[in-house]
């Protein structure tokens, strides 16, 4: 598809939509696993008996969402025929995720990458579950891996709106419960803290069993300091 063909993905009355999301986030998984190609160096700790880097056409299930958050590659682990996790996605839903430029905000922003995240592990058989929150507002929809509990998450996305700060820490990790399961955790935020209420948080999240990647979302014309 050619680059203008995806910004017409963009447009509001695209990303705005339940079928656009879900469409933005075929095209995007789909375009980039086929252009995937196999890793020939693994990171340090990694045995070359257990993993192998991914190939167009392997089973997506048994994918490595584990070393995908710690090296940001893909991995196939072939010690195991199936290693389901449960993803969380959260959304920083603060009043400073409402800015935008070209017409996108963060949170918009946000919306797309959760929806292809969300579709990629569902290829592969594993639950999602979304998580939104500001001082005042709170979303929680609990992992599920049935294709009507993605709808019903892209449609919960559409619906979230911004307001105020981030709640304190306590309150925050509070409304987000641990299971005890093998969880990989996104957090969609721009970081944009008073104190350090985002940081804390993100501590908060980290137990022995999940693994917690920060997808720190900023505008360009936030970056931009001259």
């Amino acid at each position: 598809m050619a680059s203008r063909d995806y910004h017409d993905l963009l447009k509001p009355e695209v990303i705005n939509t339940v079928s656009g999301l879900s469409l933005i986030s075929r095209i995007v998984v789909e375009g980039y696993l086929s252009g995937l190609h196999r890793s020939k160096s693994v990171g340090p700790g990694m045995e070359f008996s257990q993993y192998r880097g991914y190939d167009p056409g392997d089973d997506l299930r048994l994918l490595d969402w584990k070393m995908l958050a710690r090296s940001g590659r893909y991995y196939i682990k072939q010690s195991e025929v199936e290693s389901h996790v449960a993803v969380k996605f959260i959304v920083d839903a603060s009043g400073s995720m409402e800015h935008s430029e070209n017409d996108i905000s963060k949170l918009e922003f946000a919306r797309i990458m959760v929806a292809c995240l969300a579709h990629l592990a569902q290829k592969q058989g594993d639950s999602v579950g979304l998580f939104a929150l500001n001082e005042d507002d709170f979303v929680s929809i609990y992992p599920r891996a049935d294709q009507k509990h993605y709808n019903r998450m892209l449609l919960e996305l559409l619906q979230l709106s911004t307001k105020g700060k981030w709640p304190e820490v306590a309150k925050a990790s509070k409304r987000i419960h641990n299971r005890g399961e093998k969880e990989l955790i996104f957090f969609l935020t721009d970081m944009y803290e008073e104190h350090s209420e985002l940081s804390d948080f993100v501590k908060n999240l980290k137990t022995p069993k999940n693994d917690v990647v920060v997808l720190q979302i900023m505008a360009g014309n936030e970056m931009d300091f001259d």
